[in-house]
């Protein structure tokens, strides 16, 4: 037919099928449940699997695979090309995905309620996890990394840059922050009505407490402390400052 040479035939109960048309050759299983196909031009295969609820793909072209696995339930997928990889997992609640190309990885996870995502150039990974609750995310870059938590109520922020910590954490009431760059570290708690800051570079520390009635600040470099006001006190190479605020001393 068409120039085309054809081969069917039966053996124990199941028939198979030959095409090949002078280049190609195409194979059809079938014994009662399940067909199996493969069809191959010189250079590519597809491979089609049913068994009454499944169905299973592959196909191939010189350089890249792609496999589909499906049962009703669940999907698979992978995708090779010489130099990447994507894979595709999904079982009615929860997705994998993982993407590869010499240098870099993709991974999402889903699991009705949590997704996780890992991505990596060889330079930086990004991380995103979330339960319904709570996200986590962690980003690096070589130099650098950022991490947010948040559970319904509260923030952490963690910034790296092989230099510098900048950490938020809400809690619906009270913030904290801490940034330290090579040499200062500053501290900012807020609890409804107080606030604490703490600030140290090397050398020195200065700390700020507020709690809607009275301050305190304290400056010490190495040798001395100072608040540029009120009464100086030396005592073994140190100034101190004291004194009394609302009531409070």
């Amino acid at each position: 037919m068409d120039g085309s040479r054809y081969w069917y035939g039966q053996v124990n109960g199941w028939i198979q099928v030959l095409v090949w048309s002078g280049g190609w050759i195409q194979v059809v299983v079938w014994s009662g449940g399940w067909i199996q196909v493969l069809v191959w031009s010189g250079g590519w295969i597809q491979v089609l699997v049913w068994s009454g609820g499944w169905i299973q793909v592959l196909v191939w072209s010189g350089g890249w695979i792609q496999v589909l696995v499906w049962s009703g339930r669940w999907i698979q997928v992978v995708v090779w090309s010489g130099g990447w990889i994507q894979v595709l997992v999904w079982s009615g609640r929860w997705i994998q995905v993982l993407v590869w190309s010499g240098w870099w990885i993709q991974v999402v996870v889903w699991s009705g309620g949590w997704i996780q995502v890992l991505v990596w150039s060889g330079r930086w990974i990004q991380v995103l996890v979330w339960s319904g609750r709570w996200i986590q995310v962690l980003v690096w870059s070589g130099r650098w990394i950022q991490v947010l938590v948040w559970s319904g109520g509260w923030i952490q922020l963690l910034v790296w840059s092989g230099r510098w910590i900048q950490v938020l954490v809400w809690s619906g009431g009270w913030i904290q922050v801490l940034v330290w760059s090579g040499g200062w570290i500053q501290v900012l708690v807020w609890s409804g009505g107080w606030i604490q800051v703490l600030v140290w570079s090397g050398g020195w520390i200065q700390v700020l407490v507020w709690s809607g009635r009275w301050i305190q600040v304290v400056v010490w470099s190495g040798g001395w402390m100072d608040t540029g006001s009120g009464m100086v006190r030396w005592m073994d190479g140190y100034r101190y400052w004291f004194g009394q605020v609302g009531g409070s001393r």
